[in-house]
């Protein structure tokens, strides 16, 4: 092993030693000490690491503090399983759209049966790993659309049927005001729902849904 692929392995070892101890250490004083080591890891490399909290698996750089903030918040982002829940009872069908997307965390918290998610991040140290996080977390297999619109990634769920369930559009490395969003058209109906379109692809419309924006 060169030292170069050792360095690296050293590195990623380390990284999850000093988080789980982060997380998991009773005592406020070596919580100090841990965090100071990881401040100098994140400095110098801020490894990218997947770890799992509850039933929660996440890849994300070291320096996300996700994890930490759900140990110390538990209703943190926990909520929005309640939200969709109530949208999905009112409305028959959840529509998400999550400007900022980050690691896909949100979209994960809010995974329900029959669910789309139109996911747009800017930073592309994040957004290029939204596609990992939804294969630790979707329960089935995770589908890669062969023909996404232009700039976007797209993946899908089926249902017991073959029929797709579960949609997920993904936009990385843009950022509000940039690239071409212009084929989308949201249609807000007389009863407070509404339908996000892609103009250029029909089937992919979302019929009567409410909309969550982050």
């Amino acid at each position: 092993m060169s030292l170069s692929k050792w360095k690296e392995k050293f590195l990623i070892r380390l990284s999850y030693f000093v988080y789980n101890k982060t997380l998991n250490c009773p005592n406020s004083r070596l919580v100090r000490f841990y965090n100071l080591i990881q401040s100098l890891l994140i400095r110098y490399k801020n490894p990218i690491i997947t770890t799992k909290f509850q039933n929660i698996t996440l890849t994300r750089p070291l320096s996300h503090p996700l994890f930490i903030i759900l140990r110390e918040c538990p209703f943190y982002e926990r909520i929005l399983e309640g939200i969709v829940a109530h949208i999905c009872d009112k409305y028959g069908k959840l529509s998400m759209v999550d400007v900022g997307a980050n690691i896909g965390d949100s979209a994960i918290f809010s995974l329900i049966k029959g669910g789309s998610y139109l996911l747009v991040e800017g930073a592309l140290e994040y957004a290029t790993l939204i596609e990992s996080n939804l294969r630790h977390n979707v329960k089935t297999r995770l589908y890669t659309d062969a023909n996404p619109p232009h700039l976007a990634k797209r993946y899908y769920t089926k249902d017991y049927e073959g029929q797709e369930d579960q949609s997920f559009l993904v936009y990385g490395g843009i950022f509000l005001g940039e690239g071409d969003l212009s084929n989308y058209q949201l249609q807000l109906l007389e009863n407070g729902s509404a339908k996000l379109i892609d103009r250029n692809t029909t089937t992919q419309q979302h019929n009567n849904t409410r909309l969550i924006a982050s």
